[in-house]
């Protein structure tokens, strides 16, 4: 299962789409503001990401939600945040229902316009980790959620705004950061968008050999001019950044398989097995192998 961008395409005009499922994460329905409800393949159930932000809560079911390099067993319910490009996918979540919130809040939409968006400033910065919330906000979310179901129009988006407050209000106490690494960039610029399609190049390719001349073509710049904007943009150099995502790549492969720890260094794009031990440990503070170990206890 290699990490797949999932291509969202919000309706013309749309700031944000609304999908709920009642048995798994390969069978959901978009529930559209003319009353209308679509059938989709989800990609809730593989390695994937996306640029647009998602709030999930799974209502009913349990399983093993994987959030960027952090893994955690879980019961209903259960909420959480994932920030743009964090990749995500939910195991063994079977005879389960929910909801997500997919969402865009960059300048380019008229919502991401508005002032008052100034009050999720430190909410979105930290969905960049992804973020669990607990408490009675998950219960309002919920209703709020199913609201949603059956709105239409206006009546969605006032909505949908008040879903976004519920985020603002949440105590630091009941907020979770789950992942410790963070991919999403961290400035907006004239270069956003280039440095945005090296990153999601990267993504998609982590198995293959990646060399800078391909970064250098998609992004039409040159070698120090990329090198630069790159470390600008994600807080540090495309190497480390690389580095960093193949180990979140194997951490998920070491504890959905029992493929050889050889053979997850490789599939994670480390050609030599040494490295990816330095590299692993440098991330994690421990070995793949105790790793694996660790992630084996309490399975669901």
């Amino acid at each position: 299962m290699a990490l797949a961008l999932e291509q969202i395409g919000l309706e013309a005009g749309k700031s944000f789409r609304f999908l709920e499922w009642t048995d798994n994460l390969s069978d959901i329905v978009q529930c559209r503001a003319d009353g209308t409800r679509v059938r989709l393949a989800g990609a809730g159930e593989r390695w994937h990401f996306h640029p647009e932000y998602e709030l999930a809560l799974v209502t009913e079911g349990k399983g093993r939600r994987f959030v960027g390099d952090h893994m955690e067993n879980f019961t209903a319910p259960d909420l959480v945040l994932i920030g743009k490009n964090l990749p995500h996918f939910w195991a063994g979540l079977q005879e389960s229902s929910g909801f997500a919130v997919q969402f865009v809040l960059g300048s380019e939409r008229p919502i991401g316009q508005l002032d008052e968006m100034r009050a999720l400033k430190a909410i979105i910065e930290k969905s960049s980790y992804g973020i669990r919330f607990t408490g009675p906000v998950v219960w309002r979310i919920e209703q709020l959620m199913r609201a949603l179901a059956s709105q239409s129009m206006l009546g969605r988006l006032a909505n949908f705004i008040e879903i976004l407050a519920e985020l603002s209000r949440v105590p630091e106490h009941n907020q979770i950061r789950l992942s410790g690494t963070n991919l999403s960039l961290n400035r907006q610029d004239q270069n956003t968008s280039a440095i945005s399609r090296a990153v999601g190049f990267i993504l998609n390719n982590l198995e293959e050999e990646i060399r800078i001349n391909d970064l250098l073509e998609i992004t039409h710049m040159s070698k120090p001019t990329f090198s630069r904007h790159f470390k600008s943009h994600t807080g540090r150099s495309m190497t480390t950044f690389l580095n960093e995502v193949r180990v979140v790549n194997a951490k998920r492969l070491l504890a959905e398989t029992n493929k050889p720890i050889t053979d997850i260094a490789h599939t994670s794009g480390f050609r030599n097995l040494s490295h990816f031990n330095v590299q692993f440990r440098r991330s994690s503070g421990e070995s793949p192998s105790e790793f694996r170990k660790r992630s084996k206890v309490g399975e669901p």
